[in-house]
């Protein structure tokens, strides 16, 4: 009566809600670090300081990689806009701004803001003059961090932990043959961490935006974030995340007899290039190799973060000689997904 007693103590949020928990800890370790790979400006004409006998017809920026522009604009020593700027080129890895107007002599601002290839934006600022030395008390501030860098993080990290679990538990529900009540939970865990998966990408589009143009509190219920987001690539792994998480947790509904595995496959696969369009997965060279390696590393650590509430269910519940053989089983496949 003992045993038992502690086998019904298992629930299904009692479960699910460590596994979670590890995977955001697994999904903050993915987390690139803050300067890793983002575009870095690698020269400017004219170049900081530089001292022009004459007005620039055009400005440039080069990067170390393809960037979209958000601002590229000159200042006086006022703050007002100058040259009256046409509109922003981008080239390869440059940007370009024509400058209809001459400048007059003086000492000017530049200040620009573009979005890296893995939709991290970044900014600064630098100064340049025109006939004379540049002016003793001018300076520029540092680029602050925009007040939408955590919430962005914070999803990101919530998006990892979930797509994690959604595949990882289509993979255990595949692989494995679970008892009834070890598979309904792992069909629930697929359900939630899909349906949050959801919200986690449509969120990414408008906080991704909204950081990208340094706005308030408020932008996030205009058009502008989300237009910007989703011309990124967030756009993009949206339009391949929220349909395969939609397949997933359609899949794994409740009343379903049975999982449709080939429902659950699509999904899963929707889920894992989603992954593949974006971020480092996206940029870093060579590109081919670099999602290979993601694509690989995601499938193998789903599997184990999957597995992990579906397999304390059956130790806790299922006959010792069933139990040991979903062990055995899964002791199988996670030695080669290590291996992977």
């Amino acid at each position: 009566m003992k045993t038992g007693a502690t086998r019904s103590s298992y629930s299904p949020a009692a479960l699910i809600v460590p596994c979670l928990a590890v995977a955001l800890l697994f999904g903050a370790w993915l987390l690139p670090a803050p300067a890793a790979a983002h575009a870095v400006l690698l020269g400017a004409t004219p170049a900081s300081e530089q001292q022009l006998d004459t007005s620039p017809s055009q400005l440039t920026l080069e990067f170390n990689e393809n960037v979209g522009p958000i601002h590229f604009r000159v200042l006086d020593l006022s703050g007002a806009e100058v040259g009256d700027a046409g509109e922003i080129r981008s080239a390869g890895n440059s940007i370009h701004l024509p400058l209809n107007a001459e400048l007059a002599n003086g000492t000017y601002v530049v200040t620009w803001r573009v979005v890296s290839a893995d939709t991290h934006p970044v900014g600064g600022s630098y100064l340049f003059s025109i006939g004379e030395p540049l002016a003793a008390d001018a300076e520029v501030g540092a680029e602050q961090s925009s007040r939408w860098r955590l919430v962005v993080v914070a999803n990101r990290l919530l998006l990892y932990a979930t797509v994690l679990l959604a595949i990882g538990s289509v993979a255990v529900l595949h692989l494995l043959e679970l008892p009834a009540p070890a598979a309904a939970l792992c069909r629930a865990q697929a359900r939630v961490s899909a349906w949050l998966a959801v919200i986690a990408y449509v969120l990414a589009i408008g906080a991704g935006g909204a950081e990208m143009l340094a706005g308030d509190a408020t932008v996030l219920f205009g058009i502008a974030a989300w237009q910007a987001g989703f011309g990124t690539t967030l756009g993009v792994s949206a339009l391949l995340g929220v349909p395969g998480a939609l397949l997933v947790a359609w899949s794994c509904r409740r009343g379903a007899a049975q999982i449709s595995l080939a429902a659950a496959g699509a999904g899963s696969l929707l889920l894992l290039l989603s992954f593949l369009v974006t971020g480092h997965a996206a940029t870093a060279a060579p590109v081919w190799l670099m999602a290979t390696m993601v694509a690989v590393h995601v499938v193998c650590a789903a599997l184990w973060f999957g597995a992990l509430a579906p397999l304390a269910r059956v130790v806790a519940q299922a006959p010792p000689g069933d139990a040991a053989s979903v062990m055995d089983d899964f002791s199988r496949v996670a030695v080669w997904s290590v291996a992977a």
